[in-house]
């Protein structure tokens, strides 16, 4: 699953109508990821949410359902948010630490720890350190006669409004 941030969307529309067209996935991860996202307002968190689907509805014609907060951070302004939206929220089992970690025997060694049946990966795409071992990840996955499952069909959920 891909959580993706609006305000990245325009001129990425030909990778995310690739990411449908492969079967995956993408989720609402707010239009702009700001820093204090979590200080807003109901009103504006949901404002910031609808933004982001509307850029995403222009440049796929799907609205997102699935949320991951920014950070990771729920509290009771952002669940109203979620509620009056109509959201389902979503969020890992295993955080990677990518953002940080910038040796990949390091980070190779912390995600594969991390490895057992249902465990869901946060990394971000912004890592260079990712893109270098992911590959071997999954062979590890693979390896241990684990499958990597779409998020929606391991949590059963449907990723679409």
């Amino acid at each position: 699953a891909f959580f993706c941030i609006g305000n990245r969307i325009a001129g990425n529309e030909t990778i995310l109508q690739q990411i449908h067209s492969e079967g995956l996935i993408f989720v609402n991860h707010s239009f702009s990821h700001y820093f204090w996202f979590d200080m807003y307002a109901t009103k504006k968190m949901q404002q910031d949410l609808e933004l982001m689907d509307t850029e995403m509805q222009k440049a796929t014609g799907l609205k997102p359902k699935l949320f991951r907060p920014p950070y990771g951070v729920t509290n009771p302004n952002l669940a109203k948010a979620i509620i009056k939206g109509g959201y389902t929220p979503v969020g890992w089992s295993v955080r990677s630490m990518d953002t940080v970690i910038r040796d990949e025997d390091k980070l190779l060694n912390k995600i594969n720890e991390g490895i057992a049946p249902g465990a869901v990966f946060l990394f971000h795409d912004t890592s260079k350190t990712t893109l270098c071992v992911l590959s071997k990840f999954i062979q590890e996955v693979k390896k241990r006669g684990y499958n990597i499952i779409p998020l929606d069909k391991l949590l059963n959920l449907q990723p679409y409004a």
